[in-house]
């Protein structure tokens, strides 16, 4: 059985998603939701509550403004499941996380994606593939991190981690949640053999970065991660890290950051032996 958990927000919404999931899923399921817009709590506390009595051996973090164009999607994710080394699976990822703040879409060269995106008023639909060589070949490729929108743990990795609720709001919890599957020694997946279509685009504001400052520091003991030869090491890549770091500055001052904030962060990120390795990208990078 699958548990599929939701923040809701918006009744009408998650009428509609709960209507497509019973006609897609194509296997025994439950639907667990907690309504959000009353008296919010933090998404972090909202999922770590309704994983405690999700019964499923599949549980699926699902977000309410989406519906599945793939019928028994619900087969698809036991069947990758049934690979004892995967813990968490997404739709879209990304195979580098840095020690600098960002969210997983930093750069498309790293991406794994399959995805409708579509606006609110759902007359904008866009379906995005990147990474994957034959979208036909059903496949699973590893990353770092996975967006939010649909992640799926088996019911032994619920019992052995959860979402970190000393962060606030609704932002970085996908990020938290790879990086907690990985601590304990487990895979992190994107499939393409789930297709599902997105309501809505991320907004960016000054929580949301606040939140990756704070969830790179709870886990900067593993950080910077890569996917390399399909496993996990601790590497920089300064290619990656120059894009990182110049959207993360420009964020921090579109977001109303002081410049003394902004020097202060960058001195945290970078000792003076990776200041050196930086320039010196920088500069390899100027002359190619």
């Amino acid at each position: 059985m699958i548990s599929v958990l939701i923040c809701s927000l918006n009744p009408k919404l998650l009428s509609d998603v709960k209507e497509n999931v019973a006609k897609t899923i194509g296997c025994k399921y439950e639907i667990l939701y907690y309504n959000n817009s009353i008296k919010p709590k933090s998404i972090f506390w909202v999922y770590n509550n309704l994983k405690k009595i999700a019964k499923g051996s599949v549980l699926c973090f699902l977000h309410e403004d989406v519906a599945f164009n793939t019928n028994n999607w619900g087969m698809e994710l036991l069947r990758i499941f049934d690979n004892t080394e995967i813990g968490l699976v997404g739709v879209a990822g990304s195979t580098y996380k840095s020690t600098i703040p960002s969210s997983w879409d930093f750069n498309e060269q790293c991406y794994f994606v399959n995805i409708i995106q579509n606006n609110k008023e759902r007359n904008h639909s866009v379906h995005t593939i990147f990474g994957y060589n034959d979208i036909q070949v059903k496949n699973e490729e590893p990353v770092v991190t996975v967006d939010g929108v649909l992640m799926a743990i088996s019911a032994d990795i619920n019992k052995k981690v959860s979402f970190n609720q000393k962060l606030s709001g609704f932002h970085a919890y996908d990020s938290d949640l790879s990086l907690a599957v990985i601590a304990q020694n487990k895979k992190v997946v994107v499939t393409n053999s789930i297709l599902i279509e997105h309501f809505s685009k991320g907004s960016p504001n000054r929580e949301w970065l606040q939140n990756h400052i704070k969830n790179n520091s709870y886990w900067k003991a593993i950080l910077p991660l890569k996917v390399l030869n399909g496993q996990y090491i601790q590497q920089k890549d300064y290619n990656h890290d120059f894009l990182i770091d110049r959207i993360f500055k420009q964020n921090l001052i579109n977001f109303g950051f002081s410049k003394v904030q902004v020097y202060l962060y960058s001195k945290q990120i970078f000792d003076f032996k990776d200041l050196i390795l930086f320039v010196m990208s920088k500069i390899k990078r100027k002359n190619e």
